[in-house]
């Protein structure tokens, strides 16, 4: 068994579960999301964080899920007729009550960002999943057959294809893992 230096003791005795291994880098204690390389080579003993993919996809998401409640809120008969629909009242209304529901992703999103890996992440994940699968699969289809003639259409569901993947998976690891 190696000897590990007193930094690397010192990092370590502050998480609560600490797991010894052997990785290509060195001997690894990994606690929480947190990872500390020690490298035999040299003796230097490294603590590196995980990237963590849900908070660098739900701050996008979030900040997109705000831009959108703002825009069906205040400025729903531009949107509109960017898909192509005339603002008559009843769509106006149907625009502006349809925001809140933005409001909700984005605050869900927002206020999670600290959250662990859990089965409850794993479900927010999921769900915006579904909703940016739905958006994707409508943008897709209305271009596809002429309703949305707006030619940003196809990049805008791309982009939510995007988001929906990366939400997929996720919820995919995050239900796994927890």
């Amino acid at each position: 068994m190696a000897m590990l230096p007193r930094a690397c003791h010192a990092a370590a005795h502050h998480e609560v579960t600490i797991e010894l291994r052997q990785s290509t880098a060195g001997l690894e204690l990994v606690a929480a999301n947190r990872v500390v390389v020690f490298n035999t080579s040299n003796n230097l003993c490294v603590p590196m964080s995980r990237p963590n993919l849900f908070r660098w996809l739900s701050v996008p998401t979030g900040l997109l899920y705000l831009w959108l409640f703002y825009q069906l809120l205040f400025t729903p008969a531009q949107m509109l007729q960017g898909f192509g629909v005339g603002p008559e009242p009843h769509t106006v209304f149907l625009a502006q009550r349809i925001s809140v529901l933005m409001l909700g992703f984005a605050v869900l999103l927002l206020l999670s960002l600290g959250l662990p890996r859990s089965k409850a992440r794993a479900v927010i994940a999921a769900a915006v999943f579904a909703n940016m699968a739905g958006f994707a699969i409508n943008s897709f289809w209305g271009a596809g057959h002429g309703i949305l003639t707006d030619s940003a259409i196809p990049l805008i569901g791309s982009i939510e294809a995007v988001i929906a993947i990366g939400y997929g998976f996720i919820a995919v690891t995050d239900f796994r893992k927890a």
